[in-house]
């Protein structure tokens, strides 16, 4: 009797990479505070959540994917993966997912302001934004960011260095 091995191709990995992430940000937030006064229900953890779910979901998707496709796809390789580490698109998520690292990582050192600005500016840089453009934008993204999550849902953002 021989059993046949299903191939895992780029479909599952996405699938269980999304599942990993949506549990560890599940995980993670259970320790966040509650909301404060008429905001309880979209504390903290409130936006993280979502985000969390819509990950989960979206593994639970790919999987699927990945299982109903498995003919046609490729199965997972060095040269598969090779080939795809040099696609711009596939660079473009590596070094977004870097700079969210490092955002996380940093946010609390550093501050809101400071972390946010580089991360927003790399991220439209290497979008293909004009400069000049660039820093309107992460300006503007900054005013809402800090009115909607400081003013609006009354979370404590860090100060880091200019606390």
């Amino acid at each position: 009797m021989r059993i046949k091995l299903m191939k895992i191709n780029r479909e599952h990995v996405i699938g269980v990479v999304c599942l990993a992430i949506g549990t560890t940000v599940l995980i993670l937030t259970r320790s966040f505070p509650s909301g404060q006064g008429y905001v309880q229900l979209t504390g903290p953890a409130f936006f993280p959540n979502v985000l969390a779910f819509i990950l989960l979901i979206t593994g639970v998707i790919e999987i699927v994917v990945g299982v109903v496709q498995r003919a046609t796809l490729p199965a997972l390789s060095f040269t598969v993966v090779g080939e795809a580490l040099r696609d711009r698109q596939v660079q473009s998520v590596l070094i977004a997912l870097g700079l969210m690292l490092l955002y996380v990582v940093f946010m609390k050192t550093i501050g809101f302001f400071t972390a946010s600005s580089i991360f927003l500016f790399g991220m439209m840089w290497r979008m293909g934004v004009k400069p000049v453009r660039n820093v309107i934008y992460t300006v503007v993204l900054l005013i809402v960011l800090y009115l909607v999550f400081a003013r609006l849902f009354f979370v404590n953002l860090p100060s880091g260095l200019i606390g």
